[in-house]
C-alpha cells in the first residue's frame, strides 16, 4: 500500500468537515477547522458547554428546549469530555442535516471534537438498524444512576432526545428530586417525594429488591403520560455502597388499555344490556346521590316514572324480537329527551323506567312527562305501528328518604295505568 501514516491523517483532514479542540477545564472551545455552516452557529471559538447545549437543541429529535421541565438538565449536564461516536440529525431553520460527530479525549482536559457531513441513509442506518434496541428504547422516558452516599446522579440517558450526546449529569440527587417533581402531575407529589427519600429507598433495596411506583408524568411535549418509576440496587461488590439504577418506563398504552376495558367491565356493572340505559341497582345510586348534592344545595328534585302500556300484547302478538326492538328504540328516544332537561334515566325492569330529575320542581317535572308521553304516543314503531305509556311523576319532600319516594312514584304510575292509561298522573 502506497499510504503512510502522513497521507492518512492528511486524508481524514481533508474528509471531515469540522475540527474543534475543546478545553474541559477552562470551558473553551477553538476550531481548527469549520465551515460557513458552523461558524454561522458556533462562531471560532467560545464557551464549550454553551457550544454542547446549543448543539443539542439543534440536535434533538423533540428539542428539548421547548419543555420547561426538561431544560434543566441541560445546564446540569456534565462535562462532555467522554468519547462518543454517533450519527445525528440537526435542524437549523427549517432545513434538517445529517452529520457524523466523534469526541476523543486528548489527554485530561482537552477533546477533539471531528463532525462530518453525511447522508440520511446512513443516519437511519444507525437508529432504524437495531429494532430491538428501538423498542426497548421507547419503552422508557430516561434512566440515570444515581449514588445515595455521596449523593450524585450520573450516566443520563434520555429516550426521547437519542439524538443528543448528553450522556452525563453532574447534580446532587437531592437536588434532582425538586427539579424532577416539576414534570410529576401535583396529585403525585406527596408519593414521589415519600417515595424517593434517601432512607425509605435504602431500607426498600438493602436487599436488593427492586421498587417502583406509577404516577402521571410530563413528556417533553409537556403532556401528562402514565409511566412506572422503577429503582434497582446496582450490586458494586462493595456493601457499602448504594448505587441505583432509576428508569422511567413508559407504560401510557398498556395503563390506558386497562383503564379502557375496565370501563368496559364498569358499563356492563351499571348499564342495561338490551337498552344500555342505567340499571336498577345504578338508578337507586343516582337517585341517593342526588338526594344529597340537592338538599345541601337547597334545590328540589323529581322523579318521573313510566312503562309501555299492554307491553305483553306486544311480545304475544308480535314476538320478543319486536318487544326487544320496541323497548331499544323507547328508551333512546326518552333518553334523548330526558337528559336535554337534565334527567338521567334506568331501566327499572321490564317495560318499566324511571328517571332522576335534579333542580327540578313538580309543575316542571309533570310538563316534562306530558311532552314525553306525546312524543312516545307519536313514534311509529317497525311492525308493532304506535303504543303508548303511561306516566307517574312525584317532587321527592323535604325528609322523605328515597324508599319512600319510591313508593309514593310507583302508585302515581299505578294510578295513571288504573286511570285509563297514556296519561300523566302526579303523585
Amino acid at each position: 500500500m502506497d499510504l503512510d501514516l502522513k497521507k492518512v491523517f492528511e486524508r481524514i483532514s481533508e474528509i471531515v468537515d469540522v475540527v474543534y479542540i475543546t478545553n474541559i477545564e477552562s470551558d473553551t472551545y477553538v476550531s481548527l477547522k469549520d465551515n460557513e455552516r458552523f461558524r454561522e452557529i458556533f462562531g471560532t471559538t467560545g464557551s464549550y458547554r454553551k457550544m454542547m447545549n446549543i448543539f443539542m437543541e439543534n440536535t434533538a429529535g423533540k428539542a428539548i428546549t421547548d419543555s420547561k421541565q426538561y431544560s434543566v438538565f441541560l445546564q446540569e449536564s456534565g462535562s462532555f469530555k467522554d468519547r462518543f461516536s454517533k450519527n445525528v440529525k440537526m435542524r437549523i431553520g427549517e432545513n434538517e442535516f445529517f452529520y457524523h460527530m466523534s469526541n476523543y479525549c486528548l489527554d485530561d482536559k482537552n477533546s477533539a471534537l471531528l463532525i462530518t457531513e453525511t447522508d440520511e441513509s446512513e443516519y437511519i442506518l444507525e437508529t432504524h438498524g437495531d429494532e430491538k434496541a428501538n423498542v426497548i428504547r421507547s419503552a422508557y422516558l430516561f434512566s440515570m444512576v444515581v449514588d445515595l452516599v455521596s449523593d450524585k446522579c450520573s450516566s443520563m440517558d434520555m429516550s426521547e432526545t437519542s439524538d443528543n450526546p448528553l450522556n452525563e449529569l453532574d447534580i446532587a440527587f437531592s437536588q434532582w428530586r425538586t427539579i424532577i417533581l416539576n414534570m410529576i402531575h401535583p396529585d403525585f407529589h406527596e408519593k414521589f417525594t415519600s417515595h424517593t427519600e434517601p432512607e425509605y429507598l435504602k431500607s426498600c433495596l438493602k436487599d436488593n429488591i427492586t421498587t417502583s411506583f406509577e404516577c402521571l408524568m410530563a413528556n417533553l411535549d409537556g403532556e401528562f403520560i402514565w409511566v412506572k418509576l422503577i429503582f434497582n440496587r446496582v450490586d458494586t461488590g462493595n456493601s457499602e455502597d448504594f448505587t441505583l439504577l432509576f428508569i422511567v418506563e413508559n407504560i401510557h398504552d398498556s395503563h390506558m388499555r386497562i383503564i379502557n376495558e375496565l370501563r368496559k367491565y364498569e358499563e356492563k356493572a351499571n348499564c342495561d344490556s338490551l337498552t344500555a340505559l342505567y340499571n336498577h341497582g345504578r338508578i337507586e345510586s343516582e337517585l341517593s346521590s342526588a338526594l344529597s348534592k340537592c338538599r345541601s344545595e337547597g334545590k328540589p328534585i323529581s322523579l318521573i316514572m313510566f312503562d309501555i302500556d299492554h307491553f305483553k300484547r306486544v311480545n304475544d302478538i308480535f314476538g320478543h324480537a319486536a318487544g326487544d326492538y320496541v323497548l331499544k328504540t323507547l328508551s333512546k328516544t326518552a333518553d334523548e329527551y330526558l337528559s336535554s332537561c337534565g334527567c338521567v334515566l334506568g331501566r327499572w325492569g321490564g317495560e318499566e323506567f324511571l328517571g332522576v330529575c335534579a333542580g327540578v320542581n313538580e309543575d316542571d317535572m309533570y310538563s316534562t312527562a306530558e311532552e314525553l308521553r306525546k312524543k312516545i304516543e307519536a313514534l311509529e314503531f317497525e311492525t308493532v305501528g304506535h303504543i303508548t305509556s303511561s306516566f307517574g311523576v312525584i317532587s321527592v319532600k323535604e325528609n322523605e328518604t328515597a324508599a319512600e319516594a319510591f313508593e309514593r312514584i310507583d302508585k302515581a304510575l299505578y294510578d295513571a295505568k288504573h286511570g285509563g292509561r297514556n296519561r300523566v298522573v302526579i303523585g
